[in-house]
């Protein structure tokens, strides 16, 4: 679905291979997000618990972007 592009390295457009990797990273990042429920004991917990909360919404938000995303890029590589 990827053109080649990018500097050649040992006669290997890497540039490609790059962000591949990058996406993939991030796909993984997003679906391992953990959320382990622990009730908090005092403020700081609480304040603790809560941003945990906030990062795995905000993963689980930006995997379902990327999972629209490259499904909307699939459809339009085919399209053209």
């Amino acid at each position: 679905w990827m053109e080649p592009r990018g500097p050649v390295f040992y006669g290997t457009p890497w540039l490609g291979l790059l962000l591949t990797g990058i996406f993939v990273s991030l796909l993984i990042l997003a679906v391992a997000a953990p959320v382990r429920p622990v009730k908090p004991r005092t403020p700081a917990e609480a304040e603790e618990v809560r941003e945990e909360v906030e990062t795995a919404t905000a993963f689980g938000v930006f995997f379902w972007i990327v999972v629209i995303g490259l499904f909307i890029a699939v459809l339009i590589s085919y399209l053209i």
